[in-house]
Formats: structure tokens, C-alpha cells, sequence
């Protein structure tokens, strides 16, 4: 049974988005000049980019033979046997069993880092973040963030498969966000270095 981390939200704005981006560059070939429709364009698709790669592109997908975790920069596919450990807390870290650490973009702590920080269960006498000499969560016990479901998950699912210890995880760079994000910091600056 595959499980991803995309919400409804994340499938709306991955299409919404793009629409509004091209919708944007479309109509700047529209307006009259005097208001700089190509600058107009440039930081509206630029900021449209930004926030579909930090909330849309991210995510990580459990399936019967493997984890897929999509990160900027690159995407892991990562067979069960591969997978060496899981943490969660503060964010989801699968360690791979060549020494290899994944950190997944797409699960963090969430609400919960915000709630233990209300609470004080995080503030240390400086007012900073304070971790245990062991690296231990300072999460207060009784509060459970989405890093650790997934890290419980991937546990649960770490037990039940029939894995094959020599089996090896791969990386592929994300060739297309990168080149799109290359492209909009390029159109950002282009409009800044105009005005």
C-alpha cells in the first residue's frame, strides 16, 4: 500500500501555482509598458516558483518495495533493505545502512515544535532552543509530531517487509526544479537590476 505526505493543499497549489505564474507572465505581454509588466512578471513567477518548491515539491511516498523521498535537490529511491534506522523529533532522518543520512524536507516537526515552545518544553534559560548532551529530543513526551508518525511508520513497515540487506539506495539530481529555479532567480535579478 503506497503512502504519501502530499495534502490536499499541496495537490491544489501544485497545480494553482504554475496557472497563476503563467497566468501572470501571460498578461504582462498584455499591459502597456509604463508598468513594467516584465517586471511584474519576473518576481511574481519567481515567488511562485519559491513557494512550490518549499511547500509542493517536498514529500516523501512509502511503498511495498521502496521510500521515494523528493527533496530539492535531488530524489532518493530507497529500497527497504537499504534502510538502516529512522528518527523523528524535529525533522525525519533515515539513515542508510552504507553510513549514508537522508533528511526529508517534506515531514517536520510542525505544529508541535510550535505547541512545545508555548508550552516552555523547548526554551532554554537563554531563550534558544536547548538539545540534550545525547542528542535526544527535548520534546516534552506527550508531544508527538508528524517526524516521528512517519518515523513510526517507516519502523512498522521496516518489520513486515522481507527486505534485502544488500540492497542499495540511489540519488538522482532534480534536473527541472533546478533549471526552473536557475531561471527564475535569473529572471528576479534581470528585473531588479532594470528598476
Amino acid at each position: 500500500m503506497e503512502q504519501s505526505s502530499a495534502s490536499t493543499l499541496s495537490r491544489a497549489l501544485g497545480v494553482a501555482l504554475p496557472v497563476a505564474a503563467v497566468a501572470v507572465v501571460a498578461l504582462a505581454f498584455l499591459l502597456p509598458p509604463e508598468w513594467a509588466p516584465d517586471r511584474m512578471a519576473s518576481f511574481v513567477a519567481g515567488a511562485c516558483w519559491a513557494a512550490w518548491m518549499i511547500w509542493v515539491w517536498p514529500q516523501i511516498t512509502l511503498r511495498a518495495d521502496e521510500i521515494v523521498v523528493r527533496n530539492f535537490v535531488s530524489t532518493w529511491h530507497v529500497p527497504w533493505g537499504a534502510v538502516g534506522a529512522v528518527q523523528g523529533g524535529r525533522g525525519l532522518r533515515i539513515a542508510l545502512r552504507d553510513g549514508r543520512r537522508i533528511n526529508v524536507a517534506a515531514v517536520s516537526a510542525g505544529e508541535a515544535m510550535t505547541e512545545a515552545w508555548r508550552e516552555g518544553a523547548l526554551g532554554a534559560e537563554g531563550g534558544y532552543f536547548d538539545g540534550d548532551a545525547r542528542g535526544e529530543s527535548p520534546l516534552a513526551p506527550r508531544v508527538r509530531t508528524e517526524a516521528d508518525s512517519w518515523a513510526r511508520e517507516i519502523a512498522v513497515r521496516l518489520r513486515s517487509v522481507a527486505a534485502d540487506p544488500a540492497a542499495a539506495a540511489s540519488r538522482r539530481p532534480n534536473v527541472v526544479p533546478l533549471v526552473l529555479g536557475a531561471l527564475a532567480v535569473a529572471a528576479v535579478i534581470r528585473a531588479i537590476l532594470l528598476s
